[in-house]
């Protein structure tokens, strides 16, 4: 019998899942926590496996990953695809399904020279994420060099009719 919520039965909470047999004393749920980078660091490989209908919309964790010097096996979805350079930092999959996610960690995880290229590939990809860059490149997007703001079509207000707020 089908459930109201797209006609599948839910899957099991986190934690009911993770006390299953196959994942029994495999996994952790560490909470909040602040020391995230050192976390990380002792991880080869992150995987953000975003799906299509509850994707990441910047997808700070792989940021945060290639901090640590870590590449990303990501999904096509949300921000993630613009923050992952395919082959170089990470991999892009080409769905959210299991088998094209696990394409990536395979890929890295059987090649370790392509893993230790990717992650310092990674952690070198950080400065070109850097804030302040983030800012410059922004703030150039509303320049005066069309007539002051609020002026019918001022180049301010053609760049700023691009962008989108979600």
């Amino acid at each position: 019998e089908g459930h109201p919520a797209g006609g599948k039965r839910p899957r099991a909470p986190p934690r009911a899942r993770a006390a299953q047999a196959d994942l029994a004393g495999r996994v952790r749920f560490l909470g909040v926590r602040d020391d995230v980078p050192r976390l990380l660091s002792a991880a080869a490989l992150h995987c953000c496996p975003s799906r299509r209908n509850k994707r990441e919309s910047f997808g700070g964790v792989t940021i945060e990953a290639k901090q640590a010097g870590i590449p990303s096996v990501v999904t096509p979805y949300g921000g993630l695809p613009e923050l992952v350079d395919h082959l170089r930092d990470g991999w892009i999959a080409a769905s959210d399904a299991a088998a094209d996610l696990a394409e990536g960690i395979e890929y890295f995880m059987t090649q370790p020279a392509f893993l230790r290229a990717a992650a310092a590939a990674a952690r070198a990809s950080v400065s070109a994420d850097s804030r302040p860059r983030f800012v410059e490149a922004w703030l150039s997007q509303f320049d005066m060099q069309g007539g002051p703001a609020g002026q019918e079509g001022s180049a301010r207000e053609r760049r700023a009719a691009h962008i989108h707020v979600h």
